[in-house]
């Protein structure tokens, strides 16, 4: 997890890559709040970031039918959440307050078991995804920082302090990770 550009689908493809290398079956699945973006722009509703979540939930669980033992997201289901704290954090009104506590509700809690390693990239400064507007990444950034701190307990957070999109910093990264889970599991 990370804002948008601070390389969440570059590290993905990096733990595929690794999976490859290692024989191991693996697929990548891909952030839907990207297509969404691209397609309709920027949310300016709360319950796009209903809808955003509601997808990836099914994308993932598509993927989960499948034979790889490993699936790779690019963007936790919680993300859609985060991003409503940004974009709608200035409106009181009631029924988007009460969208945003729904987000929390099914999004974060009811879905934090369904990763058995969460990724958390920390980056002050994010490259431009083409989606949103740098300063909005940037708060973003801030936010998932804090959702990270504040729901460590949680999930199985390792937090990435390196810059995701320097290939060597990267490659050490995924192996010594990695090759860190399979050791969990003999």
């Amino acid at each position: 997890m990370g804002a948008p550009g601070t390389g969440k689908t570059t590290l993905a493809c990096a733990m595929k890559e690794y999976a490859l290398l290692h024989n191991v079956s693996s697929d990548i699945c891909t952030e839907y709040a990207r297509e969404f973006c691209f397609k309709y722009g920027v949310p300016r509703h709360p319950y796009a970031q209903y809808r955003i979540p509601s997808e990836q939930i099914e994308r993932e669980n598509l993927f989960m039918k499948g034979n790889n033992e490993y699936i790779f997201c690019d963007s936790p289901i919680w993300l859609g959440y985060v991003f409503g704290l940004v974009n709608f954090s200035h409106e009181h009104n009631e029924e988007v307050r009460d969208i945003i506590s729904d987000l929390y509700g099914k999004f974060v809690i009811k879905q934090m078991n369904r990763y058995y390693r969460v990724f958390h990239i920390k980056n002050d400064k994010p490259h431009d995804d083409g989606c949103r507007i740098m300063e909005i990444n940037r708060k973003i950034a801030d936010v998932i920082d804090g959702f990270a701190i504040s729901h460590k307990h949680m999930l199985p957070i390792v937090t990435i302090d390196i810059d995701i999109m320097d290939t060597e910093g990267r490659k050490k990264f995924v192996w010594d990770n990695l090759r860190d889970g399979d050791k969990k599991k003999d």
